[in-house]
Order: structure tokens, then C-alpha cells, then sequence
């Protein structure tokens, strides 16, 4: 399943499944993409990379990903990689590698730089403040049918 900060709708049943049956999860997509790389900026559009393959693909692809919500991810991830001395990957794989259920997420590196600044999210973690800070900022919608049974079902 594709899991990020950008992408976290698989928490409303299949991460509260892996957990109840102690199943183990590796999800595809950590860095969205490529967005949580810390190389997008509002405003400005890819003209490569996996956001740019091709020219149908790319507008939709970052249509999906450049909105408020992702921009403000985007922030806090780079402030938590700043404090830290860390990049974005790192962080947003740190992320990750803190969920419940997640055994080891799958990266998709094209360089093997990209693969050693992958690996650096190994070996240290989020402080509980941090982990506060990317939960809330990722926060995703309740959504149909949850809202629909939250207000209803208690019926």
C-alpha cells in the first residue's frame, strides 16, 4: 500500500488491521512521489523527476500533490530536518518507520546518492513533539462512510 505523510488513508482500516492480526506492512510511496524530497517549491513546476515523467501524467501527478495541505507538510518537515541536521527523505521516512505496523517501507531511489541519504533515516528518531508536529499537519479527512457512521451509527 502506498503510505506517507502526503498519503495516509490506509490508517482508517488497513493499519488498524495489520496491528489487530500483527501483521507486518511495507508500504510503497514514503516520499510521495518524490514531493516530500524537499526539491518542490510552491509555484514552481517539476521538469523532472517522477512528478514530470510525461506531459498527461505530470499535470494531473502534481495537480494531486502541490495543495495547501502538502505545502504545509512540506514546512514542517523542513523545519524538523533543519533542526536536526537531517534532509527531507530522512525525515519523512522517519515518520514512517514510527508507524504502527510499518516494517520497512520501500524506497524508490534512482541515484546512489539517493540511496545513502535514504539509509540516514536509519539509526535515530522522531522526538515525541516531532511525531505531534507531522501527525497534525497530515491530519487526513474522516471521509465517507466514517463521518456518515460516526454521526448515524451511534443511533
Amino acid at each position: 500500500y502506498q503510505y506517507s505523510l502526503v498519503v495516509r488513508d490506509i490508517e482508517r482500516e488497513f493499519v488498524p488491521l495489520f496491528e489487530a492480526e500483527g501483521l507486518g506492512l511495507t508500504p510503497w510511496g514514503p516520499l510521495g512521489g518524490g514531493f516530500l524530497s524537499g526539491k518542490y517549491r510552491p509555484g514552481d513546476r517539476p521538469t523532472e523527476g517522477r512528478i514530470a515523467i510525461t506531459p498527461d501524467y505530470a499535470e494531473e501527478a502534481w495537480q494531486r500533490r502541490a495543495t495547501e495541505r502538502n505545502w504545509a507538510i512540506l514546512d514542517v518537515v523542513g523545519e524538523i530536518a533543519e533542526a536536526r541536521g537531517k534532509s527531507y527523505p530522512q525525515v519523512a521516512l522517519a515518520w514512517l518507520r514510527a508507524q504502527p505496523a510499518v516494517v520497512a517501507p520501500i524506497i524508490g531511489v534512482r541515484t546512489p546518492a539517493q540511496l545513502e541519504d535514504n539509509l540516514g533515516a536509519v539509526g535515530w528518531e522522531l522526538t515525541g513533539e516531532e511525531l505531534t508536529r507531522l501527525n497534525e499537519v497530515s491530519t487526513i479527512e474522516e471521509g465517507y462512510p466514517y463521518r456518515m457512521i460516526r454521526k448515524y451509527g451511534a443511533r
